[in-house]
């Protein structure tokens, strides 16, 4: 057969991607080459199984699979071991550069549905088991017709048996330290619920430097288990003792309840299955011929040169006692006693002994979106990188697997990919393969490319190993207690500065201790430039959310989209950024969610008791609604589109701007109401401090300044020369800032009405705009999903920042100093928490953190 032409691989490449199959396809392939319908290109454009599937028939079966076969053009077959329960193949991911284990059962536990659903159920549980450095990683399974291969981390040291049986654990302090390893393990997979039921030494895997991580969460037991139910009683019992026999574990290796019903069992069966490997450990044997035995019998020593501490002896008879009550009740309680006989014999600290802060869920989630994107579920792939990124914005892996993702896999324009890719730029400035993804991208741009459709190779976030784990946490508990002891003393310049290098050096990843310290130095310090920024989703509209209400004093947050879907939260009184909820449902006769109108909404505004919400419609007609009673009313106003709306700060007057260029405040007091008329369609507009006097940003490009009591007209202002589109003004109340459809921002001083600085670097129309409580910090937000940060004083210094939700759509003011809320073009609403480089002076008396 020929080889295909550069151009007929480019053409098969496109019509495999999820978007822009067909038009790529018919536009460039010729129909000798490619014959392809809408029907059948729609079809497949639709289907997310896999990422590069071989063409029909040339998909191997594993059954033949050879060392030195490449796989899908993925997998290099470096060795096969081939057992009772199925074929292991170890192999190099040519794409990740990673070795890894692939498992196919044997193809009789395949061949019926109950089969493959229990191993697929199995395998499932054992990936979204998560990142854990005693833990061998599942990276996914992936079904072939009746065939399924199950991915796993490749370890390269052999089994706990294979170093049993060379004598590699005759050093007590290397068997205590692995011994306590695999609590850690076992002591997180026990936290996320799930009960492994198959510890023993064949499932227990080490590096080549005693590297301890736990395999086979329920995979060969479930491959046994169809096998076993179809054997005699008789050739069940003449199965070797150390295999997997169905859903009853391993007969040496189980535990007694685990032998009665191995339904009916708790994590405690694993602390019995473990202590039998201790037992092999320390002492060369297992303490029971059955295990069904009352009686354990005294540990000794398999070194008689060495005997057994007492501790140690103690520890090996509890938890193997046939009463599950009288054993250790978890792992971390076998793991305190492990330690404590490793400090008797040592003298110092296991530096396994305590983990810390392993929190790798970010990571994990990043590797399961690369999974995922292995099967060609690229949609579910980006909800978990998004994910991923709410638990640390600075997970490189992260931010470039997203960007990559959307390029890849969407129909997003050059020109709008190379916006959103200039705020990763400049956090990764020296990351490869984010600085090639933004030159193919500039190049696409100029010169459509059609390898732009090739499936996206994403990066994997490596397993971490417990040494590193240990001596990051302990590095961060030494800045952390620097940075406590410096602040108590008063020493704040010191402190901070060390905090800043610290963030500097790890990014700014939450970290609710450091974040406490930082405010506590901000609220002494005066902010001198933006040092970062932070943001955690909140929630998620059904649709864009271009309405949000905050009221500071109930802490009572309004979401509302335009399509009438509305969602009350209230934010707790303390947070941190690190916080995995910063929000708890409101109380009361209100619905946490519902929809108010079908009509088109408009404007929205929340009265500062927050007890009413005002909602204008496209056809004119305000709805004001009771968020105490739930009772509802409404205001006719005619065909008049309602653009604005705002509550007076007594609560008595509700003001509403519309296209026809009327601003009406009623009372609803007195059931009357007071006319202005601006002559031009009122696009934004703000009270100014002390009364209610107002400005507002008409369609014409004016700046209008109005005196309530007078009636009058005070001021008017051309300050855009295209309509002004977005209006705020600064909590001071001294400033005021615009934006323009002519894609200037201007900020003006309320005591002169000077514009103070006007800010022409926008490549992308403001659609969103917000001045900080800092006093020098203006915020925007585009259409190109970019959040600009930018200090008015040195306009050059502005901080880039993903959006994280297809585009801006508006941005208030948040709960404390220096945060504000987005409400995004996809419906996610985002908080964001400005950090600033602090002025401090140093005082004789601390603070405690």
């Amino acid at each position: 057969m020929a080889t295909p032409s550069p151009r007929t691989r480019n053409c098969i490449r496109a019509t495999l991607s999820p978007s822009g199959a067909t038009a790529f396809a018919l536009r460039n392939c010729h129909k000798s080459t490619l014959k392809i319908t809408k029907k059948t290109a729609q079809a497949y454009e639709e289907s997310t199984q896999f990422l590069r599937p071989d063409p029909p028939g040339r998909e191997k079966d594993p059954a033949a699979w050879q060392v030195g076969d490449i796989i899908n053009e993925r997998y290099r077959i470096l060795e096969m071991y081939s057992g009772a329960m199925g074929t292991v193949f170890i192999a190099d991911h040519l794409v990740w550069g990673v070795k890894m284990a692939i498992k196919v059962p044997r193809p009789e536990v395949t061949a019926c549905q109950e089969g493959i659903k229990r191993i697929l159920a199995e395998a499932t549980a054992w990936v979204n088991l998560g990142l854990h450095p005693n833990i061998a990683a599942c990276y996914f399974v992936k079904r072939q017709q009746k065939a399924v291969q199950i991915f796993i981390e490749y370890v390269n040291g052999g089994t706990l048996a294979d170093w049993l049986a060379k004598g590699r654990l005759r050093n007590s302090r290397d068997a205590l330290s692995i011994a306590i390893q695999v609590c850690n393990g076992m002591e997180y997979t026990h936290a996320k619920k799930i009960i492994h039921r198959d510890i023993k030494p064949q499932n227990i895997l080490l590096t080549k430097n005693g590297l301890a991580k736990i395999t086979d969460f329920g995979i060969l037991r479930l491959i046994d288990a169809d096998v076993a139910a179809d054997r005699s009683p008789a050739e069940r019992t003449s199965l070797d003792a150390d295999s997997t026999i169905g859903f009853r574990g391993t007969l040496n290796y189980a535990s007694p309840e685990q032998l009665r019903n191995s339904h009916q069992v708790d994590l405690r069966t694993d602390i019995f299955s473990f202590g039998l490997c201790l037992w092999l450990i320390f002492c060369g044997k297992r303490p029971y011929h059955h295990n069904s035995e009352e009686e354990c019998p005294p540990p000794v020593s398999s070194r008689r040169d060495s005997p057994l501490p007492h501790g140690l002896v103690k520890l090996l008879r509890k938890c193997v006692a046939h009463d599950p009550d009288k054993r250790h009740q978890n792992f971390e309680e076998l793991r305190r006693d492990l330690h404590a006989v490793y400090i008797d014999q040592y003298k110092v600290s296991c530096p396994y002994a305590r983990m810390g802060e392993v929190n790798l869920q970010a990571e994990h989630l990043n590797n399961r979106a690369v999974s995922l994107a292995e099967l060609g579920k690229f949609q579910e792939a980006q909800n978990h990188l998004r994910q991923a990124l709410e638990i640390n914005d600075h997970l490189p892996e992260a931010v470039f697997n997203l960007h990559l993702l959307t390029w890849r896999a969407t129909a997003i324009s050059p020109f709008q990919m190379q916006r959103r890719l200039q705020p990763a730029g400049k956090l990764f400035p020296d990351h490869k393969q984010l600085a090639a993804l933004i030159r193919e991208v500039e190049a696409n741009r100029s010169t459509p490319q059609a390898d732009r459709h090739i499936p996206p190779e994403l990066l994997l976030c490596p397993p971490e190993t417990p040494m590193a784990i240990f001596q990051k946490n302990q590095l961060r508990q030494s800045i952390r207690e620097n940075i406590y002891s410096l602040t108590r003393a008063g020493k704040y310049r010191r402190s901070f500065a060390i905090l800043r290098h610290h963030w500097h050096e790890t990014g700014f990843g939450p970290d609710q201790k450091l974040e406490e310290v930082y405010d506590q130095l901000a609220a002494r310090g005066t902010p001198t430039a933006i040092l970062a920024v932070q943001g955690k989703r909140l929630t998620q509209m059904p649709d864009t959310t271009p309405f949000l209400c905050y009221n500071k004093k109930s802490g009572k947050l309004v979401c509302a989209t335009g399509t009438g879907h509305f969602r009350i939260l209230n934010l707790k009184e303390k947070w941190s950024m690190a916080d995995t909820d910063i929000c708890t449902r409101p109380t009361g006769k209100m619905p946490n969610s519902f929809r108010l109108t079908r009509a088109t909404v408009t404007a929205m505004a929340l009265s500062p008791s927050a007890a009413y919400l005002a909602i204008g419609q496209q056809e004119g007609t305000i709805l004001l609604k009771s968020l105490v009673d739930n009772k509802k009313t409404s205001i006719n106003r005619g065909n008049k589109t309602v653009n604005t709306l705002l509550f007076s700060p007594d609560n008595r007057w509700l003001a509403a701007g519309d296209r026809a260029g009327q601003i009406i405040f009623f009372d609803l007091v007195h059931s009357k109401s007071r006319t202005f008329e601006t002559g031009s369609a009122i696009n934004d507009m703000a009270l100014l401090p002390g009364g209610l006097n107002f400005v507002v940003g008409c369609d014409d490009g004016s700046l209008q300044v109005w005196d309530f009591n007078d009636h009058q007209r005070q001021r008017e202002i051309e300050a855009h020369v295209l309509p002004i589109t977005r209006l705020s003004l600064s909590p001071s109340g001294r400033q005021v800032a615009t934006a323009g459809e002519d894609r200037l921002v201007r900020v003006w001083d309320l005591d002169d009405w000077d514009c103070r600085r006007t800010i022409e670097d926008q490549e992308d129309p403001v659609t969103a705009l917000l001045l900080a409580d800092d006093g020098f910090s203006l915020v925007t937000g585009n259409n190109a999903d970019l959040v600009k940060i930018w200090d008015i004083d040195q306009v050059g210094n502005v901080l880039l920042v993903d959006g994280r939700g297809d585009g801006i759509r508006t941005l208030i003011p948040g709960p404390s100093s220096a945060t504000f809320i987005a409400g995004n073009q996809n419906g996610s609403v985002v908080l964001w928490k400005i950090f600033h480089d602090l002025h401090l002076q140093d005082q004789t008396t601390g603070i405690s953190p």
